[in-house]
């Protein structure tokens, strides 16, 4: 048997290598199959950071919705940053705002256990930064119809119980402003009584010096 030489040896190692690197690509035609998945994704950048993504899968097609740890970038483009900075604005992929006040990004996912290029665009410098990112295959959770049911009724309730909340106190603010308009509460019958009585006596004395006036005049003018 001929010895290998060195250099065919080196050959043959990279060979090995790069095969057993391809082959832990995972496309989602391959093992993923159709559904959402939770996901951990390695970022190239620590000022780049995901703190959660949902992986969605159908008819072959990968794309995520990744949760950054900060609302530093207001868009990001898949490619490099040189390819971002050329790029039209059309193709840039801009962030929401989810219910914890987080920047996400709905992105494409071409493979997983593999870097992917993501240019994020600085709101502070104004500038776009290269980063990669790699969806982990080997941390992937189904999330189960049901689960996701659950959360949208979870969701729903708690949205019922704000507006209820938000109803009631309108009601209680309602009821404060009607209490403080009403007119004054009208007096008991006894206070009646006291006041025509008030009343009578306060006619009576002004007739009397009324008569005393008429009285006084007459025998004046005598």
């Amino acid at each position: 048997m001929k010895k290998f030489s060195k250099s065919k040896l080196v050959m043959l190692v990279m060979m090995l290598v790069l095969s057993c690197a391809m082959s832990s690509v995972v496309f989602a035609d391959e093992l993923v199959a159709d559904g959402t998945y939770s996901i951990e994704v390695t970022s190239s950048s620590k000022m780049f950071k995901v703190v959660d993504a949902k992986l969605n899968v159908l008819d072959g097609n990968m794309s995520a919705v990744i949760t950054l740890s900060g609302t530093g970038y207001s868009k990001l483009y898949m490619g490099t940053e040189e390819e971002a900075a050329s790029s039209s604005e059309m193709d840039a992929i801009n962030y929401v705002v989810d219910e914890n006040n987080m920047y996400t990004y709905t992105i494409p996912v071409s493979a997983l256990d593999t870097e992917i290029n993501v240019a994020a665009f600085s709101i502070k410098k104004q500038t776009w930064y290269g980063r990669t990112l790699t969806f982990n295959s080997s941390t992937l959770v189904a999330i189960e119809e049901e689960q996701i049911e659950d959360i949208k009724e979870e969701q729903i309730e708690k949205t019922e119980e704000t507006q209820e909340q938000q109803a009631e106190q309108q009601n209680v603010n309602e009821e404060i402003v009607v209490s403080s308009t009403q007119e004054e509460p009208i007096p008991k019958t006894g206070d009646n009584n006291r006041l025509v009585i008030s009343t009578v006596v306060l006619i009576a004395c002004v007739g009397i010096i009324a008569k005393n006036k008429k009285l006084t005049e007459k025998l004046n003018s005598n």
